[in-house]
């Protein structure tokens, strides 16, 4: 069964990254192919895939936007400019979709990646990544997570004047 990932048009380059870091993984863990359109290729398609990816939150994703105002998914309870992330499975109109949405950009490659990590089995260490072979779960899927501390990306060089 072929997955559509669909991800912002005009938005940041990181729902682009997130966008093919779902694809390479998912070949990788579930043999499944799947297809990168954008959210605008997606709204004027004729037909609907029965299984579909969305990638970003509701200011940067038109489908997921169009989704939520008119009442066929649940909001996301999304924290607006965090790290925080979100991953939900929705069957809406006969297509399962899968959200991976962030607060902010970065905070959706982190939802890929614990989509994967959390649901798929997969784990990345310094000497290898362990990515086993099993199906992509898109049921029943409801995951709210933010980071623990506030920020993230600051380099603190201290340790190598010990």
């Amino acid at each position: 069964m072929s997955i559509y990932v669909v991800y912002p048009s005009y938005s940041h380059t990181a729902y682009e990254i997130a966008a093919d870091a779902f694809i390479d993984l998912a070949g990788r863990v579930g043999n499944t192919e799947a297809k990168k359109i954008t959210d605008e290729e997606y709204l004027t398609r004729k037909t609907k895939p029965e299984r579909a990816v969305l990638i970003g939150n509701d200011s940067a994703n038109s489908v997921l936007a169009e989704l939520l105002l008119s009442g066929k998914a649940a909001q996301l309870g999304l924290r607006y400019g965090t790290d925080g992330y979100t991953i939900r499975t929705e069957k809406i109109d006969g297509t399962e979709y899968l959200f991976l949405a962030g607060g902010r950009p970065r905070a959706t490659i982190y939802a890929v990646y614990r989509y994967f990590e959390k649901f798929c089995g997969c784990r990345w260490f310094w000497d290898g990544d362990r990515i086993p072979s099993t199906a992509l779960p898109f049921e029943g899927l409801r995951l709210n997570e933010a980071p623990r501390f506030d920020y993230r990306g600051i380099r603190y060089f201290a340790h190598r004047s010990l």
